[in-house]
């Protein structure tokens, strides 16, 4: 997931990998609620 704000503001959200999609924190967690990951790497 990019971040929307980012992914806009540098003009990439048309070049995200495959599968990727544009959203917010809130976004992510609510996606991750019922299956929450050990560990989150962001760049």
């Amino acid at each position: 997931m990019g971040c929307d704000q980012c992914c806009y503001e540098r003009e990439i959200e048309n070049k995200l990998v495959d599968g990727a999609v544009i959203g917010c924190f809130p976004n992510l967690y609510e996606g991750l609620a019922s299956n929450m990951p050990d560990q989150v790497i962001t760049l």
